[in-house]
């Protein structure tokens, strides 16, 4: 289990009052998440609940906003998943508090292979039936290369420039059904005493959750710096 708000960019989408994903919190107004999560999600049925931790609980903390306009990535491929991301719009600003904070986008290839960072999410525990936690669940796991991810006995090629793999060669952590949209976090090797998080992926997608080979794979956000910025 995560810290209570220790990840404070985490939120949740929910649509008619069931959590059907998660995602990052970018600034005042806007969050990423994944468009294969709400590309055929009515604006009109979700909410956007930010700084939450016990889904059945109320801690407080919480602030749910209304969107007003979902932008889904112009070149998301259904069949692919490549260009998996999209910009949520809120209605008005939210107010920032020790639970409610932003995480920054990363400059070009911040996120390193070898590099060690969280995933997290509300998503299935393992691939067993309705086996969802309710309080914030972490991982953490290895950024590995595009090339490892697309050997033979991995993804045999499906991994794009505009994807990044993370997990354990021999199966282990991983992100699993329910996480889609949520926060990979890296830690900036920072020259400043405080050290910055960034938003390197956003849960995409992967095949049987904590596997051998199958690694998670997450939409490279450094590949749409541009787009969000516009």
């Amino acid at each position: 289990e995560a810290k209570a708000h220790e990840y404070p960019w985490q939120i949740v989408l929910l649509k008619r009052n069931y959590a059907v994903c998660s995602g990052a919190l970018i600034n005042k107004m806007w969050a990423l998440t994944t468009a294969h999560c709400i590309s055929n999600i009515d604006p009109s049925v979700m909410t956007v609940t930010l700084g939450d931790y016990n889904l059945v609980k109320s801690e407080g903390t919480e602030q749910t906003v209304v969107p007003d306009k979902v932008y889904v990535h112009p070149k998301f491929n259904h069949s692919t998943t490549d260009s998996d991301i999209a910009l949520i719009k809120f209605k008005e600003p939210i107010t920032f508090t020790l639970a409610i904070k932003p995480i920054a986008l990363p400059s070009d290839e911040q996120a390193q292979v070898g590099m060690y960072c969280i995933v997290s999410g509300w998503g299935k525990r393992s691939l067993v039936a309705d086996d969802r936690p309710d309080i914030l669940r972490q991982a953490v796991i290895p950024i590995v290369s595009n090339k490892e991810c697309n050997e033979p006995i991995a993804y045999k090629g499906e991994i794009t420039k505009r994807m990044l793999c993370a997990g354990y060669k021999y199966g282990g952590p991983d992100a699993c059904t329910g996480d889609s949209g949520g926060p990979l976090s890296c830690l900036r090797a920072s020259r400043k005493a405080k050290q910055e998080w960034f938003l390197a992926g956003l849960v995409s997608w992967g095949s049987r959750c904590g596997s051998p080979f199958k690694f998670g794979v997450y939409t490279r956000v450094s590949c749409f710096r541009e787009w969000i910025k516009d």
